[in-house]
């Protein structure tokens, strides 16, 4: 069987527990991003990662970003909608 090859991007928001503990060593590692992202590359997909903790976008550059990259695959971690969700709270 021949899959075609995707490029994949995966977008990381800050986890609430990461705005609240002060120092950097205590905030979450996307483990579970790290883990999908290297079983597509592993299969032969491109795999982008968009990590605001980094690149401190906006949701409408976030947008941006992933629509001028036109991926077949994006992937927004459940956990991430929780979080910035209760960020407004």
């Amino acid at each position: 069987m021949n899959v075609r090859s995707l490029q994949c991007v995966f977008v990381r928001f800050p986890h609430y527990l990461d705005l609240v503990l002060s120092h950097p060593r205590e905030r979450q590692v996307p483990l579970g991003i790290a883990q999908m992202a290297g079983c597509l590359k592993a299969a032969g997909h491109a795999v982008r990662v968009i990590d605001l903790w980094i690149d401190r976008l906006t949701v409408p550059e976030v947008a941006r970003r992933i629509r001028d990259m036109d991926p077949g695959l994006t992937v927004v971690p459940v956990l991430a909608v929780l979080s910035v969700r209760q960020r407004r709270r």
